[in-house]
Parts: C-alpha cells; sequence; structure tokens
C-alpha cells in the first residue's frame, strides 16, 4: 500500500498557443502514461487513475479493501479522438457542437466512484449534480459525497454499501459564503467535518445538523490519536508570513497553540486540505511560489507538503515542474493511506457549539437533463462499435435508475440487448433496480494488432504528382499495391500508424487523400477513369480525423519540412485547415467537415506559421 495519494491537475505556461499547449499535453501523456489532465498519484508520483477516467479526488480504506474517487468519463472512452479530455477541462473553448474531433457532448461530472483491490472495474454510484470531495467512515460502510449543486451551494449525502442505499444529510445554501473543498469522518463515525475557504463546520450524520466552528483556519484536520474530540488547524500570519498550528478542543471549544513555522524567504507561509496521519504528520497542500509570471493570477503552483508539527518544518513531497518543460503540478486533496486509528468515546461537542447549530435539507430535482445525453452517447458508441459493450456500461445503469424516463433507456437497449450479452445483463438490472456495487463484466480485452502499416510508394507519388498524368500513374500503382479497398486499406493503415506512434506517417497518408481528392480529381475528373475513384463518406471521414489527430502530435516544422516538399507545403497545410482541403471533397458529411474546420481554424501555430 502507498504511503499517501493526492490529486495532480496540470498547468500549462500562460504564452503557449492552443496548438502549442496540446502538444505539450501530448508530451506530458507520454511521461504519465494517462491522458487525463487530473488523476491521483502515489508518493511516488505514479498514477492510480484508470486509464478510462478523469479523478479529482481519491480516498482508500484497507479494511473495505476499495478505493473511493470522484472521477469522470474520458470522452475517449467514448471513442473520441486523443486530446479531447485535455480540450474539455483545460482548453473548451475549442470544443465544438458537432461530432469530430472533440465533441461538446456529453458533459460528464465527477461522480462517485468505488473500486475494489485488484479489480479493473470501477463501479459508479448513485449521480449527483457534480461531487467535490468523497471520505470513508472508519469502518468502511460507508461513504460521505460533497456535491456541488447544479444551482448553487453544497449538500453532503451518504451512501451505505452493503445495501446500495443513499440519503441526504445536509445542505449549504448558494450564495452565503460557503466555499467548500474537503469532507472526513469523525473518529466515531457519528459527524463529518466539511471545510473549505478559512471556514469548518461539523455535521451530525444521524440527522443533519450543522454546527459551525467559530474559528478560521486555511486547513483542519481531525486528530484522533488526542481523542474523539481533538481537531488540528492551520492558518495563516499574513503579518509576519508565519503558519500557525493549533489544537482545537470539540468539548470544551477551547484553541491551543501547538507550533509555529517560520517562512524561511520572506513570503508568507500558506496551506490548505490537510490531512493528518496517524503518527501526527500533517500533509498539505502548499505553494511553492510562481514558477512562471503568467501563473501567478490563475493560483500559482500548489504541491503536497509534509509538515512535521514538531519539528515546525514544511518541505514538499513533489517536484513543481514534470520532466516536461512548460508545465507545472498542482496538487489537491491529500489522503493518507493507513487504518483509521482506533479511538475511546464519542466525539461531544461543547453546548456552546451545540447551540449554534441548525438544520437545513433543501432537496433538488436531479439534473436529469445533463444524464440523457449520456444515456444516448453509450448507447451509440456500442451501436458503433466505436468502444467496447461494457465500457461505461455501470455508468449507464445508474444514470438510466436515475431518469425519470427509464423505458427510454430500456427502448435504446432493445436491438443491443439481443445480440450482445452485457447489453442484456444491463438492461436486467436496470429493470430489477440494482443498485448494489457488483461490477459488469468486462470485455475481454483486445489484441494488439502486431502489423506495422504499410505505406507503398504511390502515396509519396500521389503527395507529389505535379500533373493529372503522374497523378494517374500514382493512382493506378496505389490500386495494385491495396489489398481491397484502396481507400478502406489506407485508412486502416493510417488507424496501424496511430496506435504504433507512426502520427507521420499518418499524416502523410491523410495527404495523400487531400491531393487526390482536392488537387487532381477536383481539377480533371477523367482520373476517375483510373479506377480509384473516391472515398465513401465514412472512409473520408476516419482517414481526416486520423490525419488531424495525427498532426496534433507533430511539432510545427515537421509538418512542413518532412512530410513533403516545399511545393506542397500549402498543401500540408491543407491537411489542418479544411476550409481550403474540403472544398473539393465530395460525399463527405457535411456536419463533419464543419466540425473539422472550426476545430482546426483555433489551432493556429504561434509564430509566422500558417494554417495550423
Amino acid at each position: 500500500m502507498t504511503e499517501f495519494i493526492v490529486g495532480e491537475s496540470v498547468l500549462m505556461d500562460e504564452p503557449l498557443s492552443d496548438y502549442d499547449a496540446m502538444r505539450v499535453f501530448f508530451e506530458l501523456a507520454d511521461e504519465r502514461g494517462h491522458l487525463a489532465p487530473s488523476v491521483i498519484v502515489d508518493d511516488e508520483g505514479q498514477v492510480l487513475t484508470h486509464r478510462d477516467y478523469s479523478d479529482r479526488v481519491g480516498a482508500v480504506h484497507e479494511g473495505a479493501g476499495a478505493w473511493a474517487f470522484c472521477r469522470q468519463p474520458l470522452p475517449e472512452a467514448l471513442g473520441a479522438a486523443e486530446g479531447a479530455g485535455w480540450v474539455r477541462q483545460i482548453a473548451p473553448h475549442l470544443l465544438l457542437q458537432d461530432s469530430v474531433p472533440y465533441p461538446a457532448e456529453p458533459v460528464f461530472n465527477y461522480q462517485p466512484y468505488l473500486q475494489r483491490f485488484g479489480s479493473e472495474a470501477p463501479v459508479m454510484l448513485p449521480p449527483v449534480a457534480n461531487a467535490a470531495a468523497i471520505a470513508f467512515a472508519p469502518d468502511g460502510t460507508r461513504v460521505c459525497v460533497l456535491e456541488e449543486r447544479a444551482r448553487g451551494g453544497y449538500a453532503v449525502h451518504e451512501y451505505e454499501l452493503g445495501l446500495g442505499g443513499q440519503r441526504l444529510i445536509a445542505t449549504f445554501p448558494g450564495g452565503a459564503g460557503w466555499f467548500l473543498t474537503e469532507v472526513a469522518y469523525g473518529p466515531d463515525g457519528r459527524w463529518v467535518l466539511v471545510t473549505g475557504g478559512g471556514r469548518a463546520c461539523l455535521i451530525r450524520v444521524a440527522d443533519g445538523l450543522v454546527v459551525p466552528l467559530p474559528v478560521g483556519a486555511e486547513a483542519a484536520a481531525w486528530n484522533p490519536r488526542q481523542g474523539p474530540d481533538a481537531l488540528l488547524l492551520m492558518s495563516t500570519d499574513r503579518v509576519g508570513g508565519r503558519l500557525l498550528v493549533q489544537d482545537y478542543d470539540l468539548a470544551t471549544g477551547e484553541v491551543h497553540p501547538r507550533s509555529t513555522i517560520e517562512s524561511h524567504d520572506g513570503r508568507p507561509l500558506d496551506v490548505r486540505e490537510m490531512a493528518l496521519s496517524a503518527d501526527e504528520r500533517a500533509l498539505v497542500i502548499a505553494p511553492v511560489g510562481a514558477v512562471g509570471l503568467d501563473q501567478a493570477p490563475r493560483g500559482g503552483v500548489w504541491v503536497a507538503a509534509v509538515v512535521e508539527l514538531d519539528r515546525g518544518t514544511i518541505d514538499p513531497v513533489s517536484a513543481a515542474r514534470f520532466k516536461t518543460a512548460q508545465v507545472s503540478r498542482r496538487h489537491g486533496n491529500p489522503r493518507w493511506c493507513e487504518r483509521p486509528v482506533r479511538v475511546t468515546g464519542s466525539t461531544a461537542p461543547h453546548p456552546r457549539l451545540m447551540e449554534r447549530g441548525w438544520t437545513r435539507r433543501d432537496e433538488q430535482p436531479p439534473p436529469v437533463e445533463r444524464w440523457q445525453p449520456i444515456l444516448d452517447a453509450v448507447i451509440r458508441a456500442w451501436r458503433s462499435g466505436t468502444v467496447p459493450h461494457g465500457t461505461l456500461a455501470q455508468e449507464f445503469i445508474q444514470y438510466a435508475l436515475s431518469v425519470d424516463n427509464r423505458d427510454e433507456a430500456l427502448r435504446q437497449l432493445g436491438d443491443l440487448s439481443r445480440g450482445h450479452a452485457v447489453p442484456r445483463l444491463v438492461r436486467q438490472r436496470i429493470d430489477d433496480g440494482r443498485r448494489l456495487w457488483t461490477p459488469v463484466p468486462a470485455d475481454p480485452a483486445a489484441v494488439a494488432d502486431p502489423v506495422p502499416p504499410i505505406v507503398p510508394a504511390a502515396v509519396g507519388q500521389l503527395i507529389d504528382a505535379g500533373d493529372s498524368a503522374a497523378a494517374a500513374v500514382a493512382a493506378r500503382d496505389l490500386i495494385a499495391a491495396a489489398a481491397g479497398e484502396p481507400w478502406l486499406w489506407l485508412a486502416e493503415q493510417s488507424s496501424r500508424a496511430l496506435y504504433a506512434g507512426s502520427y507521420e506517417t499518418a499524416a502523410r497518408i491523410a495527404l495523400c487523400s487531400l491531393r487526390w481528392h482536392v488537387h487532381h480529381v477536383a481539377a480533371d475528373w477523367s482520373l476517375a477513369r483510373t479506377g480509384l475513384g473516391t472515398a465513401a463518406r465514412e472512409v473520408a471521414t476516419r482517414l481526416y480525423v486520423q490525419g488531424f489527430t495525427a498532426c496534433t502530435h507533430l511539432p510545427e516544422r515537421q509538418k512542413f519540412v518532412h512530410i513533403s516538399d516545399d511545393r506542397h507545403a500549402e498543401s500540408v497545410r491543407g491537411v489542418l485547415r479544411p476550409q481550403v482541403a474540403l472544398r473539393g471533397i465530395h460525399r463527405w458529411d457535411v456536419l463533419a467537415a464543419q466540425a473539422l474546420k472550426r476545430a482546426v481554424a483555433r489551432h493556429r501555430a504561434s509564430e509566422g506559421v500558417e494554417g495550423c
């Protein structure tokens, strides 16, 4: 078991253009081995997040043998082009309203998940508007979830893991100054501590009584080693730049100074989001200073740090920078991975604190309008074969059980249920109303295609052909080299190239198609008599989207210098500038063409390179 975990997101340097930022992110994804911009990492910096998801918060309970996450599926899990998750979270202005390459729908919000030790199948719990934090009860039988509500404010829910129950504990109204980020059960499991924005409060699990604490702190955590009523608080002395550590006794309502941590460089110390270990080491999130001046207005770089309470030191446990240049880490929601400390007695706040309490449970209808597009998208992906049938099956069940019109979800499953085992199981669970956390069996892993892509010389000949005669010779050579229908065969070679990371090869294949359809056939229709013809709509869409995906992985100069010679630089630009490239393409879906056009128009080269 790892010592601790933290949530980790990426922070790009501001001067980067949209395209440069995407290229840097792909380099970072290669370094981390994960396409999500937000993941959970362990104390060694290793990514723990499932490949199909982006994680905001993680928690672990060794006794329960499970992880708990606030996570969302990546768009790539439903067949979107690589980088779609990054665009949605980091550069949403690049989103489109159409289907390719970076679809705006469906919108996945963060939801509570469980994942058993040793299991590859995450299991989604009943959905909320947006899950902000999650915590295990000391006995591992329950989890509580902090929800950011669709209409503002917050709510705290509790899930009973044995029977699959969910209940609303308490709500916090919008516009009341609450900014909540952390939730944690007390040592006896009867109270929950909720913190954020310099405020803290207790919530009694039994009846939802909210008891705001009369002390301010940037970070707060239970300290079970000192008993069931002990809290540890951290606040910043803005004048002296020191970090003040205090013990707070709920039973008496008294604050006792614990230690003071001095600043070494004159900058005020600051922390947020604290977790306390059994041996009273505090794991916090602390700023490391502005790595770049452009990052200061965006909150700066925050990383995990360990505070030694007795020695009065604070030390980062992770470098601010990745190996990939121009991108930094931003950590959040630290958690120790250890068994809860056993305590005797129960948490009993002082009567003066209890007098401040109030109870509020504002029911809000679930955001069903957000969930129906998710059901539709999963069905479309299953029908088209974009993803295996087991992918997002548990999500489909939970959303279908939560929408008003369950019959519509069952109707959509109708055809698939007759032909595939997984949709039949999904439909059965929806019919039975089952919310227990038994994962849907995963589909067998796809066998990797070991065959490298084949790129005949005719591809280069079509790119370089300067007149109709040369194009006709290249077309006949391509027909002779292809195993089957030429454009479909080339699309298969492009897919193999993308799988193998041969991005230049995939880009060349797209450019070959571009030159034939736009520059040759469109200018001389007699070339159709060579027998090559034009690509079918779905094949053309696949060729160009795969070419676009390949080009996003390549540096700008490589697009123009290595893919083709200078005579055809404008044609290479055309792979990434569909307003020129698609003019002569016939039989291609208009919406797909428009979507690709708008996507690439936003990916401009940073300096002096037109049309990226």
